[in-house]
């Protein structure tokens, strides 16, 4: 698996354990008759307070390995992703005359043969962007994760038109992945060097319509042994990262936010704490509403399940622990993303 660190630090271990499947286009099947009616934004959730809730149950947190939710700028549409079956892919919602459609994989994804994860819009929600194991053009197909390339789509009137590898400076010889975006087109993203699995958090801004050459950020947000999956805000003020060996983890890898000043220096990662962050969890893809309300992450749960009541079938109580939430596999959660200030380090 290129080697441990390789994996975990591209899809957070937790994708990228199950091989990506050579798989045929995914049938047209109808849509199934149980999927629940969801009205109102969010997927129709119950807004979350203070406390992390599931998010989705059922639909999102259905206990695949579910991680990577995006929601585009007007909130009417959603992406998030997920590993079932040796597949890697993302599947798609859209609010429609007030209701939620059943999530699909979309048509630049439908050959399984090549994963789709880490889906990002731009900011004004015409391109969305993702991580692919496919080779850029010029490139020579790696087997498994051997290839991570950052792959974009532009609408084409209600769908999506054909894929495209981003040019270089982005595209290079090493993996990028996990593309995020400010509100004025500068890409964040992460490059992992093939020959020590050490990642680095870059950027790129924008000049005159091309991606300027990508420059590393500093050690207070390339912090720990190793780090993955970096998601900035929209307006640059903060970053949220995946951090592997720091001192402060909670876990095996924990969600850290580096704050960015006016004068573009980055403070020093804090850790989250634990409303995000908790033993035994490993840490994987972070997003903020569109708006900045709420906090959705990707988090590793298994609590202790209750007994099997007297009387019940040990077949179906134990088929019943493998497909819900909180079972081991990657899960959803949100909660209000005011708790995020009140992280930031004291001015000196």
């Amino acid at each position: 698996m290129r080697h441990a660190a390789v994996r975990l630090c591209a899809l957070a271990l937790l994708a990228l354990l199950l091989p990506v499947a050579a798989c045929s286009p995914v049938p047209e099947d109808g849509a199934a008759a149980d999927f629940p009616l969801l009205q109102g934004p969010w997927l129709g959730q119950t807004l979350p307070g203070a406390e992390p809730a599931l998010f989705a149950p059922g639909v999102v947190s259905n206990g695949m390995a579910n991680r990577d939710v995006c929601f585009s700028p007007d909130g009417d549409e959603v992406f998030f992703g997920v590993t079932a079956g040796g597949v890697s892919t993302v599947l798609h919602s859209r609010l429609v005359d007030g209701a939620w459609t059943e999530p699909d994989i979309p048509s630049f994804a439908r050959d399984l043969a090549f994963a789709v994860f880490e889906p990002a819009f731009s900011a004004d929600g015409n391109t969305l962007y993702y991580l692919t194991n496919l080779a850029a053009p010029g490139q020579e197909q790696q087997p498994g994760w051997g290839t991570q390339n950052i792959f974009a789509v532009d609408r084409e009137g209600d769908g999506w038109g054909e894929p495209y590898a981003l040019p270089a400076p982005i595209t290079s010889d090493a993996g990028e992945f996990y593309p995020s975006f400010t509100a004025d087109g500068t890409l964040y993203f992460c490059r992992q060097d093939p020959a020590t699995g050490q990642v680095a958090v870059m950027r790129s801004r924008p000049v005159d319509g091309a991606y300027g050459e990508p420059e590393t950020l500093p050690p207070a947000v390339n912090c720990g042994q190793n780090r993955y999956n970096a998601y900035v805000a929209r307006d640059e003020s903060f970053l949220i990262v995946c951090v592997v060996g720091h001192p402060d983890n909670l876990g095996p890898v924990d969600y850290y936010v580096c704050f960015r000043s006016a004068d573009d220096a980055w403070s020093e990662a804090v850790n989250m704490g634990p409303v995000v962050n908790a033993p035994g969890s490993r840490a994987s893809s972070v997003s903020v509403t569109p708006g900045g309300g709420y906090l959705i992450f990707a988090a590793t749960h298994r609590p202790e399940p209750a007994p099997p009541s007297d009387g019940s079938s040990g077949w179906r109580y134990l088929r019943d622990l493998h497909n819900r939430p909180e079972n081991g596999n990657s899960d959803v959660y949100w909660v209000d993303a005011a708790f995020i200030e009140g992280l930031r380090p004291a001015a000196d």
